[in-house]
């Protein structure tokens, strides 16, 4: 049986008429913390304890339940009532426009202490990267297997002006190259091997390199999430310097740092790695390598004054 659909009024009267009907608001802790209607309960549908809480609010699937979100557009009461039915629960309400519709239409409001909920803010300035919890991973193909690994960042830094990235720097250090799906295999090190040669980063030659940002362009009018900064740069590789576009997903960590991600692929062969390319030898057999290599960036920044 599907949700109900109900109005603020209606579920005010349900809330005068049911003694057993359970209002849940299914927003964060703190949104309900900071507002909520009388006698609901928290339950956030974000978290995954969700079902396993609600089985110990309402252990009996012919307990009617409402539950309700933060505004009309927003569809976390929509999903929440979506799981309760699908949780077996046999008489579900989702009000339609949540507390706020509830607030315009008159109706009474808990309010808690202290201001609402607001996003964190990024200040302008540098940031050096989080070398402990950003990253770069690599994946490497043939037609019929992959590989994947890290090459770690050694240092690094980013620029923030009127909430805009102005400014990036990465250096890598490709002898510290690692194959994570072969770890503790004896393949391990003669793959690493293969990648420390001449064959792929001669890193006897080219022990480091990195990135630097040329041009980034903010997409506006897309939600959080979406990919949302688009970055030119030049990527610096066996010594040879290409230019690279990429578009990252950007926003601000909930302490209040900057952050991304992005994948992207390369042609490894623009940087003289022609190993097992078919670009360049006629037959390879079980010897040819993919050119494109897939790429994961995830930087997160941290305040650094110093580097002002």
């Amino acid at each position: 049986m599907p949700s109900n659909k109900i109005t603020p009024d209606e579920l005010n009267a349900l809330m005068a008429s049911v003694d057993s009907l359970l209002v849940i608001d299914v927003r964060l802790d703190d949104d309900f913390a900071y507002q909520h209607i009388p006698k609901s309960l928290n339950n956030a549908v974000f978290e995954m304890a969700f079902a396993e809480r609600m089985a110990q609010i309402a252990p009996n699937p012919r307990t009617p339940i409402c539950v309700y979100g933060s505004q009309e557009g927003s569809l976390e009461s929509a999903e929440a009532a979506a799981k309760l039915v699908r949780l077996g629960y046999e008489r579900v309400y989702d009000l339609h426009g949540g507390i706020d519709a509830w607030a315009h239409s008159g109706h009474a409001i808990v309010n808690g202490d202290g201001s609402p909920p607001t996003p964190p803010k990024l200040s302008d300035g540098v940031y050096q990267v989080d070398l402990d919890n950003s990253h770069l991973k690599w994946i490497g193909r043939n037609l019929l297997n992959s590989h994947h690994g890290s090459i770690a960042i050694t240092s690094g830094k980013i620029e923030i002006q009127s909430g805009s990235l102005v400014d990036a720097q990465l250096e890598v250090d490709f002898t510290k190259i690692t194959c994570d799906d072969l770890q503790g295999s004896e393949w391990h090190d003669v793959l690493i091997a293969h990648l420390e040669s001449d064959d792929f980063f001669d890193t006897e030659h080219f022990p480091a390199g990195g990135f630097r940002l040329t041009d980034s362009e903010t997409l506006a009018d897309l939600n959080s999430g979406a990919l949302n900064l688009k970055l030119e740069g030049d990527l610096v590789m066996r010594g040879q310097v290409h230019p690279v576009t990429l578009s990252a997903s950007a926003g601000i960590s909930p302490d209040g740092q900057p952050a991304l991600q992005a994948h992207f692929s390369i042609d490894r062969t623009h940087w003289g790695m022609r190993y097992g390319s078919g670009k360049f030898f006629s037959r390879l057999a079980g010897h040819l390598v993919n050119d494109q290599i897939e790429l994961e960036l995830k930087i997160i920044g941290k305040s650094d004054t110093t580097l002002a």
